[in-house]
């Protein structure tokens, strides 16, 4: 594992703690704190279609759930924001919505067609959203604000160790952010 792969690590992790808490949370996912006004931030979902976890009470939540946890993040972004979605899962990874406002990312996110089963395993898909997410934030350079995050939001059943492509997926979202 690279230096940069293993400092990303625990910000994943704690993606993925605040994805869990909002699933626990249900509709009142709204009331956790967005991030800071004038951020670019890169939420990367995870979409299998029969996507399932328990949140600690024993009830699975398919991926509905965290797409609506994903828009209610979405929700709590201020205009200035920029924000572009990524979805990943078994068919390889997409993105949802280029550099634009919370308002329009949310409008993609709905409109997007639900995942369909078949193809790959998570973990490479997951790499390449990952390295989606470094190349959008190089390519659009000095036009994001200067604060910058990525939020994954998943069950973590996906996010397991995965190997090298993993690793360098991870140190370039790292290098991305300038971290």
């Amino acid at each position: 594992m690279t230096p940069n792969a293993t400092r990303l690590r625990p910000r994943l992790a704690a993606a993925l703690v605040t994805s869990l808490a909002l699933a626990a949370l249900g509709d009142r996912a709204s009331a956790v704190p967005a991030p800071a006004p004038g951020r670019a931030v890169a939420i990367v979902l995870g979409a299998h279609p029969a996507y399932t976890f328990d949140p600690g009470n024993g009830a699975p939540v398919p991926y509905g759930a965290a797409r609506d946890g994903a828009l209610a993040l979405l929700d709590g972004l201020g205009a200035g924001d920029r924000v572009a979605v990524y979805r990943y899962g078994e068919r390889g990874a997409e993105r949802i919505a280029a550099w634009s406002s919370p308002r329009e990312a949310a409008a993609a996110l709905r409109a997007a067609k639900a995942p369909e089963a078949g193809g790959s395993m998570a973990p490479p898909a997951l790499a390449k959203a990952l390295e989606a997410v470094a190349a959008d934030v190089e390519a659009a350079g000095a036009k994001l604000p200067g604060d910058r995050a990525v939020l994954l939001v998943t069950g973590g059943k996906d996010v397991s160790p995965a190997g090298a492509a993993m690793d360098r997926a991870a140190a370039g979202v790292e290098e991305a952010l300038g971290a």
